[in-house]
């Protein structure tokens, strides 16, 4: 039998309600615990090492947050999701997740102050350099039919640089 495909709005309320630990709430609380008890110096150890789904500490995760990007994943049909503290921290993690040392990348000339600082002084510490670019000549286009426009006005990009 097929399974049912829910409507996003079904899905918004009610992918993820199914936590048999939430203490009889209906809807999943919010955790403020900064630690999370272990049975065992072994239970803490594979989580640790990361055989085991368990939360140790609230910066590394914790219910709330693993609730919240399931839904996340469930709602944009997605494998996954990741929640940040910040969007600052969810652009770095972004960044950092594909770029190396020896790296370059574009970017447009017109960011948020901290993103520009973050760029230009941050990476260039991890031998990672941006070159940045009027953000008239970077148009993004969608569906592989725009991929020449794409490249034409990276082109064109990259000559102003």
């Amino acid at each position: 039998m097929k399974p049912i495909e829910y409507k996003f709005e079904t899905k918004a309320i009610h992918d993820g309600i199914k936590d048999k630990r939430w203490e009889g709430a209906t809807l999943p609380p919010i955790f403020q615990s900064a630690a999370h008890y272990h049975e065992s110096a072994d239970s803490l150890s594979q989580t640790f090492a990361g055989q085991s789904q368990d939360h140790i500490y609230m910066r590394l995760s914790n219910p709330t947050n693993r609730f919240l990007e399931e839904k996340l994943g469930s709602l944009e049909s997605g494998k996954a999701a990741v929640v940040t503290s910040s969007g600052m921290a969810a652009i770095n993690n972004a960044c950092m997740t594909l770029l190396r040392a020896g790296d370059e990348f574009v970017a447009s000339s017109s960011l948020f102050m901290s993103t520009y600082g973050l760029f230009t002084n941050i990476y260039s510490r991890y031998n990672i350099q941006v070159k940045l670019a009027d953000p008239c000549l970077l148009r993004f286009s969608v569906g592989i039919e725009h991929i020449d426009d794409i490249c034409g006005d990276l082109e064109q990009a990259l000559e102003k640089i």
